[in-house]
């Protein structure tokens, strides 16, 4: 086997003998110089095939730590539940902790309306996403609010292998082939759809369709922030209206509050400037 990208010290890209690529997991993989062959095959602790080549080059700026987190928590869905994931959820879901990390430490929170009914219709993924939040602050010492729960067991419903597409599925790549042309048109660009960042956009947009055929629309106290972020981020604002308005038109029949503009402002300024916020 020859390593032939470090992601991290312990986490490196590989190539096996039958020419495929996948993720490997051991005890300094990613610490020589590259390329080179893993002689002694027992340094690998764990190997992710079909990983998708969108999120590799993003990999590296996420913390090792979270990703062991993310690995274990993975695992302990699978085992509980017995369910087949993506072979990206590990590693998805490693960035939406980082990015729900970010948000905390920049005081940033957002409730989720869907809480109630995720611990109704999906208990054991809500109890799952539970232990994940106290694992998280034993762990990482990140104390995350009991909100983020929902946010994990949304990750894990939304991994799920599926055998074939669903109307939802249909309906999602059609809005969000309509939003993706707005964006182009408003910054005058051609998103990359191979990308990291758009791959995040998308989960985001599948995450919006979910709770508007709940009929739960995110709504909270956060004015203070929605203002700042227009402010700081108008280009991303005013495309975001252009998004919100396609949204609300009678074809598709959604309500976009402030709080889901802010999201949109987040997530379009990321995916078009590359900007943490």
């Amino acid at each position: 086997m020859k390593v032939i990208k470090k992601i991290h010290n312990n986490i490196a890209l590989a190539i096996d003998n039958n020419n495929n690529e996948l993720i490997v997991f051991g005890k300094g993989v990613g610490f020589k110089a590259v390329p080179y062959e893993i002689t002694d095959l027992n340094v690998i602790e764990r190997t992710f095939y079909d990983v998708d080549s969108s999120l590799v080059n993003q990999l590296s700026e996420i913390p090792e730590e979270i990703f062991d987190v993310s690995v274990k928590i993975v695992d302990l869905a699978r085992n509980r539940l017995s369910k087949n994931y993506n072979p990206n959820t590990a590693f998805t879901l490693a960035d939406h902790i980082n990015f729900a990390i970010e948000r905390e430490k920049k005081n940033i929170r957002i409730s989720n309306p869907l809480s109630y009914d995720i611990q109704l219709l999906y208990e054991d993924e809500y109890e799952i996403g539970t232990q994940s939040v106290d694992f998280l602050q034993k762990s990482l010492s990140v104390k995350l609010p009991k909100e983020e729960a929902t946010n994990i067991a949304l990750h894990l419903i939304n991994a799920e292998m599926k055998a074939s597409p669903d109307k939802a599925d249909i309906k999602i790549n059609t809005i969000t082939e309509k939003i993706t042309q707005i964006i182009n048109e408003d910054f005058q660009l051609s998103i990359e759809k191979d990308t990291f960042n758009y791959s995040r956009f998308v989960k985001h947009l599948q995450y919006l369709l979910k709770r508007q055929e709940s009929g739960k629309i995110f709504s909270s106290d956060n004015s203070k922030m929605f203002d700042s972020i227009r402010s700081q981020y108008p280009e991303a604002y005013n495309c975001s209206l252009n998004v919100k308005s396609y949204l609300e038109s009678s074809e598709i029949g959604m309500t976009i509050s402030n709080e889901e503009l802010l999201y949109l402002i987040i997530h379009i300024n990321r995916l078009c400037f590359r900007e943490t916020i």
